[in-house]
């Protein structure tokens, strides 16, 4: 039973998944704050920390056969609704066994999650709700994990195939924005990419 109750339309809810403190406040947001909790993982990522009505999960395309779909579509419920809340009280216990298939990284695991990524870079260079400051800013997690899993692309690309897919990923470094704050070992694989990539 939830502590509290689902009520009009196009709204979302977020419970935090056990990360943070756990108060258990409730902190309200219109859709554009909740689109910047979630770009700053403030909140999680994870689909199954959502509560969403099912008419708004029928107008969103779930990218099936990839790994990350939580990072992929994420975004997009929490765009698709008008308002919404966060939970800051842990609902659910989640369990990885030591045999879990989260546990095992293989090379397409490192291209779903640049896939993710990419999505989440792509909306932003669409999306009107932010302006161009604001995308600067919330466009720095992706970027960073875009950047990081191409390095690891990089590095275990064996077959023509992967090497292809690599440098068609390594392109959708155009959608980071040119001033966006990036660590040092990021700004050096997005150099090396521009160089080599581009």
């Amino acid at each position: 039973i939830l502590p509290f109750e689902v009520t009009g339309e196009n709204k979302v809810f977020v419970s935090n998944d056990g990360a943070d403190s756990n108060d258990g406040s409730f902190v309200k947001k219109n859709r554009k704050g909740m689109v910047e909790l979630h770009f700053t993982e403030k909140i999680p990522l994870r689909v199954t920390t959502l509560i969403v009505r099912s008419g708004i999960m029928k107008k969103i395309p779930f990218p099936e056969g990839i790994r990350y779909e939580d990072r992929a579509m994420s975004h997009m419920i929490v765009d698709a609704c008008r308002s919404g809340g966060y939970l800051n009280k842990a609902l659910m216990r989640y369990t990885v066994r030591q045999d879990s298939a989260a546990h095992t990284w293989t090379w397409k695991h490192s291209y779903d999650h640049c896939l993710a990524e990419y999505n989440r870079l792509l909306y932003l260079d669409k999306t009107d709700v932010f302006n161009s400051v604001e995308k600067i800013k919330l466009a720095e997690k992706p970027s960073c994990g875009l950047l990081n899993k191409l390095r690891y692309l990089h590095r275990r690309s064996k077959t023509e195939d992967q090497k292809r897919m690599f440098r068609e990923m390594s392109s959708n470094i155009r959608l980071i924005p040119a001033k966006c704050r990036l660590p040092l070992k990021s700004r050096i694989i997005k150099g090396i990419l521009n160089k080599y990539y581009l």
